[in-house]
């Protein structure tokens, strides 16, 4: 009986070590990993049509990106929540996000939500892929905001041009008093008057109004202008979000409907003010123009498509930048081996981005993870037998030039790859010494790989150049260059730093890409560099593409880059003589300084020519590190 008794305590014992065994993790299923995508919509509130769009973009998003990680080990969670496009509805939400573990959030839509919780993303890593935010004032660089669409000066350059070409002379402005509907006034009142347009004295709201005041204070705004300037040649430009149907619905047949209306994409597509005839029949009196960022639908997005039509009406934009978010978010993920540190995952998402073909296709963000070209359709509502419908009139496309994108593209790769290879070279160096013969074969190796430099040095922590390659270069080695810029830049900051030209230690100008080098420990012990010559580079580059425009490149403070006329590099725009005599070039070289994109004209001569010619330009922003170069594409205006 005892030997029984021991017979069976044996047996549950070894029963429960099984058991434990298998607990323990030593028989495991396949392993999956899993990332958590987070998402803050609209989904009630005055937004709540581009939340609603946004969710069916996500809905067929997320079946599609199931079936494409079904055979990788990854999984995608994703976690909607409705911020009620309500700031401190948002910030609770975000942080309850954050506590489940989401790396990307997709959203918010509107600005206002955006930069209310910036500041908590920032802090805690998390990425932020809004798919309706377009401030101007949200254009950080290297934070992590990153946006589907492109900022609002781009809108602001279509609708002032739009009303130009309409015959507007005066605009009275009534716009959302936040910090989307401020930065687009700001933004349009320069555009409009940069055109020769008038900016009155406007209506800042707040969305909680019942604009029965705002109503009374527009219309003796706009009286008085229709009578200085003429009922034809007067514009009421409203920045609004649902809220405008309620001032539509109040004005009815006030003064304010005698004249013509522009709005936004803040606007378009609303369905209320098509399903209201008393608000629809307004935006039909005054010719309601809005303009919305422009996609090509491909046969592979029809679907998707349809779905966000019988859902939201014709709001199906939010539906497609929603639905890229998503899918940037996975392959980013994939791309970077799984990363959980917020620096890898950004720069991994800026470059899956540039070979990205999307819903609403190919996309650059620019420095500060902005959508880098845009087109926009105007649309306006129109009424066919009693029914009412948004229709497009017209297309404007900025940044047009295929020569501009294209020169873009190609020297942002030609950067990046530099960039790449410097990191690479500086991970190396730390698990040696700065000077020694691993040192020098790590240079070599590096000149080797960008053939555009000049050459490549390392510097220790007090400014001294301790070995450089190639070796016509060794004679400046034990040169103190620790009072140049970017050498300081990189001591207090301990980041990578590109240069503005500056004299070379070698007797020239240049630029100087900078690396820190780290010890194993994580201390600085010092940085390694590229040498560059911007003309020899950039003329390069441009020369192979044989191109019937010219181009030109300037540094924020006016410095010419290059330019195909030698003698007009290294001069100042702003203060060398040749120029002095050409006031619209000095005046848009202001703006081109000013704004990372944007078009316009000067007139200036050929180059081999006496007399001026008109130019038409058109210019992106290419650089790295908080440096910016403008580059700059004209042609003769015939």
């Amino acid at each position: 009986m005892l030997i029984m008794k021991k017979e069976r305590t044996a047996r549950v014992l070894l029963c429960a070590l099984f058991f434990i065994f298998l607990l323990s993790g030593c028989i495991q299923p396949k392993e999956t990993n899993e990332v958590i995508i987070g998402a803050l919509l609209p989904l009630s509130g005055n937004l709540s049509y581009s939340g609603q769009a946004a969710q069916v973009g996500l809905d067929v998003a997320v079946e599609e990106v199931k079936t494409y990680l079904a055979d990788k080990g990854v999984k995608v969670r994703l976690i909607v929540e409705d911020d009620e496009n309500n700031p401190m509805v948002a910030e609770a939400k975000i942080k309850k996000l954050k506590e489940i573990g989401a790396r990307f959030v997709i959203g918010p839509d509107s600005s206002a939500i955006v930069e209310a919780v910036k500041p908590y993303a920032d802090e805690n890593g998390i990425i932020l892929i809004s798919h309706g935010s377009t401030a101007p004032s949200l254009s950080i660089p290297s934070d992590n905001v990153f946006r589907i669409l492109p900022d609002d000066t781009h809108q602001a350059e279509a609708v002032a041009n739009m009303m130009v070409d309409d015959g507007v002379k005066a605009i009275v402005p009534i716009w959302r008093g936040d910090v989307w509907g401020d930065g687009l006034y700001e933004a349009t009142k320069i555009r409009f008057e940069g055109l020769g347009g008038i900016v009155l004295d406007g209506v800042r709201y707040d969305p909680q109004t019942d604009f029965s005041n705002e109503l009374e204070l527009l219309s003796s705004k706009v009286e008085r202008a229709v009578s200085e300037y003429g009922r034809d040649r007067v514009a009421v430009y409203i920045l609004g979000f649902g809220e405008a149907g309620t001032f539509f619905e109040l004005a009815g047949n006030n003064s304010v409907s005698n004249v013509k209306w522009y709005g936004s994409d803040g606007i378009a597509f609303d369905n209320n003010l098509i399903n209201k005839p008393q608000i629809a029949r307004f935006a039909v009196r005054t010719r309601f123009s809005n303009p919305s960022f422009s996609i090509e639908i491909k046969d592979k997005n029809r679907q998707l498509e349809e779905k966000a039509k019988a859902r939201v009406g014709m709001a199906y934009l939010y539906a497609f930048t929603a639905y890229d978010a998503l899918w940037l978010s996975t392959l980013t993920y994939i791309a970077s081996n799984k990363s959980s540190d917020v620096n890898v995952l950004k720069k991994t998402l800026v470059k899956t981005a540039s070979s990205y073909d999307g819903a609403t296709g190919l996309i650059t963000f620019n420095e500060a993870g902005d959508r880098q070209y845009a087109s926009y359709d105007f649309w306006v509502i129109n009424e066919t037998n009693g029914t009412f419908a948004w229709e497009r009139v017209a297309i404007y496309q900025t940044n047009v030039s295929p020569v501009l994108k294209e020169l873009d593209m190609n020297i942002t790769k030609v950067l990046d790859k530099m960039d790449e290879n410097l990191s690479r070279s500086a991970n190396e160096l730390s698990k040696t010494d700065l000077k020694g013969a691993d040192a020098r074969k790590i240079l070599r190796d590096l000149c080797i790989s960008n053939p555009d430099v000049v050459d490549c040095a390392t510097v220790d922590l007090n400014g001294i150049m301790l070995a450089i390659e190639p070796g016509q270069f060794r004679k400046f080695e034990g040169s103190n260059i620790s009072k140049q810029e970017q050498i300081i830049r990189l001591r207090e900051t301990g980041k990578p730093v590109l240069s503005k030209v500056f004299k070379s230690i070698e007797g020239f100008d240049a630029v100087d890409l900078e690396y820190p080098v780290l010890s194993p420990g994580g201390n600085l012990t010092g940085s390694v560099s590229l040498l560059l010559r911007p003309e020899s580079l950039f003329s390069g580059l441009i020369s192979s593409l044989q191109l019937q425009s010219d181009v030109w490149l300037m540094q924020e403070d006016g410095r010419i880059l290059y330019d195909p006329d030698t003698e007009e590099v290294g001069r100042m725009l702003f203060d060398d003589p040749l120029y002095k005599p050409y006031p619209q070039l000095l005046a848009l070289g202001r703006r081109i300084a000013d704004e990372r994109t944007g078009s316009g004209s000067y007139e200036f001569p050929a180059m081999g020519m006496e007399a001026p010619v008109r130019k038409e330009a058109n210019w992106s922003t290419v650089g790295l590190h908080g440096t910016q170069w403008r580059l700059v594409v004209t042609n003769v205006k015939k």
